[in-house]
């Protein structure tokens, strides 16, 4: 986590809940309580943050409007990172099912669950490949012993003593944001 990952993460955790203190933060976020402290002044120098002397032990942390703005654009930010990693994944595996289907593969052993599945049901639905039998499994142990390759789409991996191909359907890093 860099730096302005750490401060977004304390906005957005002052923002859930500003009566929490430095300490109760700093466990949120994961970091050190120097940490913490240090962010919170920068922070504050920035504008994002106003801090309010409550007791002598005890500090108030109030977004500022400006804080909040900032806390929407780094939302925003993520978000359109996130979507374009998943039109990058979603192509990637369109790739790979078309170039598997143009080799005359007719038969696709897909494994994956929640959102692996999911992704892999978007790539098929752009694709037209005629006369293929998609067959869908969330483990390996379901596939049947006949499958000649399997096409993951979840962490899970085979044995190394299986003769089955496997073709990985994530093993790409991620886009830089």
């Amino acid at each position: 986590m860099d730096l302005v990952e750490k401060e977004f993460c304390l906005i957005r955790e002052i923002s859930r809940n500003p009566a929490l203190t430095q300490r109760e933060l700093s466990s949120e976020v994961g970091l050190s309580l120097g940490m913490t402290n240090l962010l919170i002044r920068r922070l504050a120098r920035k504008g994002y943050v106003k801090t309010t002397q409550l007791t002598w032990n005890k500090v108030q942390y109030i977004l500022t409007p400006k804080g909040m703005m900032e806390k929407a654009r780094k939302s925003f930010d993520y978000s359109a990172w996130a979507l374009r990693h998943l039109k990058a994944v979603v192509g990637r595996i369109r790739g790979i099912l078309q170039a598997e289907y143009r080799a005359g593969r007719r038969e696709f052993h897909i494994v994956g669950k929640e959102e692996g599945a999911e992704m892999v049901q978007m790539a098929l639905d752009g694709l037209d490949l005629v006369g293929a039998r998609i067959h869908r499994y969330s483990t390996l142990a379901d596939i049947p012993r006949q499958a000649d390759a399997v096409f993951l789409a979840t962490s899970e991996r085979p044995s190394p003593s299986s003769r089955i191909r496997v073709v990985s359907l994530f093993d790409e890093a991620p886009p830089a944001r």
